[in-house]
């Protein structure tokens, strides 16, 4: 069973993993505390238990961290992606270029620096409530 992604932090996942609560841990690096406390986390999992994490109804820093991290996982099985394809102008708009890029039905790991993410603030603006 793949569960997990809705705990916070660390310390929340090795009582999960030691209670032996699921067979594969997803976390998903915007809950858990960023990029740092998800390292942090699947360092403890890879001793003992694979990793998946969960992108959901994430939004673009999200993924785009899950996607740059996800590789470099001693145990990483896969990327969760539960992406619901509805229009979500918080998902897609306000970056000038695709987080996933898909080739022969793999995600491409971005190469650029950082992220790899450009928010367009124009667009993202345009979204702001109480301007």
């Amino acid at each position: 069973m793949c569960g997990s992604e809705g705990l916070f932090g660390r310390y929340n996942y090795r009582d999960f993993m030691t209670q032996g609560a699921v067979d594969i841990i997803q976390p998903d690096i915007a809950r858990v505390g960023g990029i740092s406390e998800a390292r942090k986390i699947t360092a403890t999992a890879s001793a003992f238990i694979p990793i998946t994490f969960h992108v959901g109804l994430s939004g673009p820093g999200c993924r785009a961290a899950s996607l740059q991290l996800a590789p470099v996982l001693p145990r990483a099985l896969f990327m969760n992606y539960e992406i619901y394809f509805l229009p979500n102008p918080l998902h897609t708009d306000i970056v000038d270029r695709p987080i996933e890029r898909f080739s022969k039905g793999y995600l491409e790991v971005p190469s650029g620096p950082g992220l790899n993410l450009e928010i367009n603030q124009k667009r993202m603006s345009k979204l702001l409530v109480g301007r």
